[in-house]
């Protein structure tokens, strides 16, 4: 079979392209572990701002409980 390159012009340019398409695929990889990353850190976002109204909403309750008892201790 005739090619165009041959001997050492076609194997440098097929480990040419196996070297990128390592370089490729370990991007890949890491692009999918970090956006798995991102994900996570944007989930315990939406997580603490959760939290966060809940505490407030306790907190708001725990205020006007204690400051009716006050009240009524009073009269």
């Amino acid at each position: 079979m005739q090619t165009l390159f041959r001997g050492e012009t076609l194997r440098g340019l097929l480990l040419n392209v196996w070297g990128w398409s390592q370089v490729g695929m370990y991007a890949l990889y890491a692009a999918i572990g970090l956006t798995v990353a991102a994900l996570v850190v944007f989930l315990a976002l939406v997580f603490e701002l959760v939290a966060m109204t809940r505490t407030a909403q306790v907190t708001r309750t725990d205020r006007v409980a204690r400051e009716l008892a006050t009240a009524r201790a009073r009269s």
